[in-house]
């Protein structure tokens, strides 16, 4: 199979750590970004998911309507937790984690990926390795595995998204710079770090799922704010595991076509797949156009009156494979709900989405345990409180 163009340079550019020229300077040492770093209240957002785990999914007799079992988190996309330390500025790769503050790390984001191939959706190999003294690692692109100059492989994933004109996998993906330098080798990857003016070099992207970052303090009253209100909605949803590849691709696929930033909670709106045609020529792509007829995106299915809360639900043969929740009749941002079913789908749990009422192109969410925010290039970068 011929390696497209764009490949090949990257394959070029890859993180051979004991080749690049990349500057060393005094700049890597950013001050600017360790003032973004958020102090996650572990403590609080404990409490917090342990009140919605008890109202959602406890199946004592007085909840008729709660879920006793939820559907089984995927095996093949996983959370990867990124890491900064300081003296010198590093950053190291957890696989499997939603939070790495621990022993001098500090979490920057998480992201997920792909960690087996898939031809349609995750088709290029990436390898995570470390190294010690100090503690780092690195992300080699069109690697399968890292051992080798002084580097440990950790694990491997795979690059979502289109990255070549021949390419049939979807454009539709995250990406984040990843960049490098020397004495120690070392990376850096942060969303929207512009790493060139600090020092830093060889940058490119890496395609991946989702990603978000942890919620301050103010953010997460936001959410636990309006939490009664989504444990409300999402004790009456029950979500499924796909059960093949071609189920998944689907859904993936369904969750890109979700066209709606706000939800009348009092017109259940039903919009058939067959009516939404990237929708059908990805299905024919990924090899699951069996499933269009029965694909739906259901608006509103479930509402809790008194509330206004209500629902977004994909559904495949009747059967419900990602959700989130969320306020009816408030604009939330549509690329963000998109986002928030990727994880509903990944951790097979309705996912509760708050949008920020002082920055509205963000939105808090429940994940799997952690309270998560996402959102764009001020999320990540402007400065952000400590509480």
């Amino acid at each position: 199979m011929k390696i497209p163009t764009i490949l090949s340079v990257l394959l070029a550019t890859s993180l051979a750590i004991t080749a690049h020229t990349a500057p060393t300077t005094s700049s890597t040492n950013d001050t600017a970004l360790f003032a973004n770093l958020v102090e996650y209240d572990h403590k609080a957002a404990a409490a917090l998911v342990a009140h919605y785990n008890n109202a959602v999914y406890d199946s004592s007799s007085y909840r008729t309507n709660a879920i006793s079992t939820k559907a089984a988190a995927s095996k093949d996309i996983l959370p990867f937790c990124v890491a900064i330390a300081s003296n010198p500025t590093r950053t190291r790769v957890y696989k499997n984690k939603q939070s790495c503050d621990s022993k001098g790390w500090t979490t920057l984001f998480v992201f997920t990926a792909h960690t087996k191939k898939d031809s349609r959706h995750a088709s290029y190999p990436v390898c995570i390795g470390s190294a010690k003294n100090p503690d780092r690692s690195l992300i080699q692109t069109l690697k399968s595995n890292c051992d080798g100059n002084g580097w440990k492989h950790e694990s491997t994933l795979y690059y979502s998204g289109k990255i070549g004109a021949d390419n049939t996998v979807s454009k539709v993906h995250e990406s984040t710079m990843i960049w490098q330098t020397s004495k120690p080798d070392r990376m850096m990857f942060y969303p929207y770090y512009a790493g060139d003016k600090h020092g830093w070099g060889n940058g490119r992207n890496l395609g991946y799922r989702t990603r978000w970052r942890l919620a301050t303090s103010r953010e997460m009253n936001i959410l636990k704010a309006d939490l009664p209100s989504h444990e409300a909605v999402n004790k009456k949803i029950k979500i499924v595991s796909p059960p093949d590849v071609a189920t998944h691709r689907c859904v993936q696929n369904l969750i890109q076509v979700v066209p709606v930033t706000r939800v009348d909670p009092k017109k259940p709106i039903i919009l058939q797949g067959k009516t939404l045609q990237r929708y059908v020529d990805w299905a024919s792509r990924d090899d699951c156009s069996h499933l269009v007829s029965s694909s739906s995106i259901q608006f509103a299915r479930t509402t809790i009156a008194k509330t206004g809360f209500t629902s977004i639900e994909l559904v495949i043969k009747n059967k419900v494979y990602a959700a989130v929740s969320l306020r009816g009749d408030v604009a939330t941002p549509e690329y963000y709900i998109h986002l928030a079913l990727q994880e509903s789908l990944r951790t097979g749990q309705s996912i509760p989405v708050t949008v920020d009422n002082k920055q509205k192109d963000q939105i808090v969410a429940l994940v799997a345990g952690t309270v998560a925010t996402f959102g764009g290039e001020n999320t990540f970068n402007l400065a952000i409180p400590k509480k």
